[in-house]
């Protein structure tokens, strides 16, 4: 059998998915060839691919993907020898994988939701959510991305990404390892608890298991619906990419520090921003902006990682500024961003 460097990568690629290099369980550091479908699993992700390798039984994930990653030019033969799986890219080099027999749990999939076809605008969203995750909080529901009620939502509690998107009557959470699996023309379902992403071309799919969507109705979304719209701004101030830029400018100043505020004063259409460290003095920088009205503002620059170019900052009315929060927004998509400012001096 032969086959191209691209193609080998993208199968591996997903399968690396449902292994892990943990002894536990035992079939985990291995890919298993069935018939005319190659399987990856692990504690948390089954996948199924319908393709058709020329060997039955299991082989070392590792040790195949870390051969086949050296020869991204090439093209490789694959065949059965004397019960080892025989790889050869070159007249000089070859790989010869153990064959062994491994028995791996079987999978009965229901359909609880209808499925959702992954558009080009839902993957952007998903993986920008994700993004507003956080790895570890004290808050396990936070970890993930919540995709139903006709929306999406990221938040690490201190940050709120929100979005309306058509979710049918799927509501899952995604974990970022899932994010970044989902690709446009995928499509997404529940059985059970779990998550299914089904690849196109009719490729196969993945089950991600999800024992957290026993706890979905505790995420809260109804109320975090409400923040945001109540928490809604039409004051625009400037445009993120700027303000990113001026802070990048600035940002030397703090040189050994740990705290990193920046300080925003605005009037007349200009917005100075300032940082200040009170080892190395102070830095500043102004650009324009679309507000005449004066404000001070204290925010914490790290709020600003991840988000986008083309989103503007919104600030609110004068007798809401109580409500220490900014409200960005991409005018195009309607998302929303929402996170926290202090006043200034």
């Amino acid at each position: 059998m032969k086959i191209t460097y691209e193609d080998l990568m993208g199968y591996l690629n997903l399968l690396g998915y449902g292994v892990s290099k943990n002894d536990v369980p035992f079939y985990a550091n291995y890919i298993h060839s069935q018939n005319d479908k190659l399987l990856a699993c692990n504690d948390d992700v089954y996948i199924s691919l319908n393709v058709q390798f020329p060997f039955i039984g299991s082989v070392n994930f590792f040790a195949l993907e870390g051969f086949v990653r050296q020869f991204q030019e090439g093209i490789f033969d694959l065949n059965t020898v004397d019960e080892k799986l025989v790889v050869e890219c070159t007249e000089n080099s070859r790989i010869e994988l153990n064959i062994t027999d491994m028995k791996l749990p079987e999978i009965v999939l229901e359909k609880d939701s209808e499925d959702i076809i992954v558009t080009r605008e839902l993957e952007s969203l998903l993986k920008l959510a994700s993004k507003f995750t956080k790895s570890k909080t004290s808050v396990e529901l936070y970890n993930y991305v919540y995709f139903g009620n006709d929306s999406v939502c990221g938040t690490d509690t201190q940050r709120i990404l929100y979005s309306e998107f058509k979710s049918g009557n799927l509501e899952t959470l995604l974990d970022r390892k899932v994010c970044y699996l989902i690709r446009e023309g995928y499509s997404i379902q529940r059985s059970g608890t779990n998550l299914v992403i089904n690849f196109p071309n009719e490729l196969g799919f993945a089950v991600f298991t999800s024992p957290i969507n026993y706890m979905i109705n505790n995420f809260g979304i109804k109320k975090i619906q409400l923040f945001v719209n109540n928490h809604r701004a039409e004051n625009k101030l400037c445009n993120v990419a700027f303000l990113v830029d001026a802070v990048k400018k600035v940002s030397p100043i703090l040189f050994r520090e740990s705290d990193y505020n920046v300080l925003l004063k605005n009037g007349d259409k200009k917005l100075e921003v300032k940082m200040q460290s009170p080892l190395c003095g102070t830095a500043t920088t102004i650009i324009d902006s679309f507000l005449d009205r004066k404000l001070n503002l204290i925010i914490d620059s790290t709020q600003l990682q991840y988000i986008p170019q083309e989103y503007n900052i919104y600030i609110p009315d004068e007798d809401s500024l109580t409500l220490n929060y900014l409200y960005l927004l991409d005018d195009v998509t309607g998302t929303s961003i929402i996170f926290p400012y202090r006043k200034g001096d």
